[in-house]
């Protein structure tokens, strides 16, 4: 009787660790990698999740985003909901890995401080890794639109090889992600470009403030 080797699922995780004035806290989230744990249908969860943090001006905490992904639970696509408490550094299983860290926004400031890195590797013989810094929310929002948009286009090339209603059915979704995401991208481009305006006029002020100190004749004078 042939002998049957049990494999061991491939998982997703996702971790967040939120830091404050205090101390740092981490949680981790696993679930099954297939079908929905990668980067272009996990990165819009937590993208939206700092949207949120951004309208409401509220400090990241652990409890509130651990509710949040119980409510995204209900939705079409899946979300972590499998507490994690082993080191992922060492678990074979993990195909995909989204670890995040938030800290609130400075003063006068609405996104929260975050720094995500996206880590995907394959066993095998023809194994492969490839790992993603983001160090802003900025960042992080910008290639979950570049990740969804992509999926959309490979999903959609699918279809027309192969016609079948499951991917149909994955394909809408990856095009509400995406079409999701691109309002959200343009958002913070353009906030992205008012910043640099900004310090530009302030760089520009500050050079004619100098040049007028240091112009001949100019003598500063004493109080």
């Amino acid at each position: 009787m042939p002998i049957t080797t049990l494999r061991s699922p491939r998982l997703f995780l996702l971790r967040l660790t939120v830091t404050d004035e205090q101390a740092g806290q981490s949680r981790s989230w696993a679930m099954p990698a297939a079908p929905f744990g990668s980067a272009p249908w996990q990165l819009p969860t937590l993208a939206a999740y700092l949207r949120r943090l951004h309208r409401s001006e509220a400090p990241p905490v652990l409890d509130e985003f651990a509710a949040y992904l119980a409510d995204r639970a209900q939705g079409p696509v899946p979300v972590p909901q499998t507490p994690y408490e082993y080191d992922p550094l060492h678990d074979p299983r993990i195909v995909c890995w989204i670890d995040a860290h938030a800290e609130p926004a400075q003063q006068g400031e609405r996104w929260p401080h975050c720094s995500v890195v996206v880590m995907e590797q394959e066993s095998g013989l023809c194994r492969w890794s490839r790992m993603t810094r983001l160090r802003t929310a900025h960042h992080v929002i910008a290639y979950t639109h570049a990740e969804a948009a992509a999926e959309a286009q490979r999903l959609a090339d699918r279809m027309r090889r192969r016609p079948h209603e499951g991917t149909a059915a994955a394909l809408e979704m990856a095009e509400q992600a995406r079409d999701w995401a691109q309002p959200a991208h343009r958002q913070v481009k353009a906030e992205q470009t008012l910043v640099q305006a900004g310090r530009v006029r302030r760089a520009l002020r500050e050079g004619v403030r100098t040049v007028a100190v240091s112009a001949p004749g100019n003598t500063p004078q004493g109080t």
